[in-house]
Order: structure tokens, then C-alpha cells, then sequence
């Protein structure tokens, strides 16, 4: 399925799910917030909602700083 992510083009064939879609991509789960078509997703729902051809995903990566 076709996806947008963070802005770019990306061809998914796994799991359809956010939680499918992020261990694709290699993404640590517990230190990303997810939004699919600007509505943030909760981590307890990830396993839940389902992504359609041409959702907008947006990961956002937590950094610590100082």
C-alpha cells in the first residue's frame, strides 16, 4: 500500500497497522508519537487502527536534550 511518510512516499507491504508499520521501519515504538492524518494515534491503539492507501503518517522521534 501506498503511504506518505514524514512527507515522503513510501510503499508499505506489511501489516496494515501503525504498530506493523513501525516495526517495518525499524522504529523504536516506545520512543515515537504517531498522528495519521493529523489525528494523533495513542500507543494503546497503534495495534488497532488499520492505515489505508494514501494516509498521511507522520512519526515524531523524542529526543532528550540540554
Amino acid at each position: 500500500m501506498k503511504l506518505i511518510v514524514n512527507g515522503n512516499n513510501y510503499e508499505h507491504d506489511g501489516d496494515n497497522t501503525i504498530a506493523g508499520l513501525l516495526a517495518a521501519m525499524g522504529a523504536n515504538a516506545d520512543k515515537v508519537a504517531v498522528a495519521v492524518n493529523d489525528d494523533v494515534i495513542p500507543r494503546a491503539e497503534r495495534t488497532n487502527v488499520r492505515l489505508k492507501e494514501n494516509d498521511c503518517v507522520e512519526i515524531l522521534v523524542f529526543a532528550a536534550g540540554g
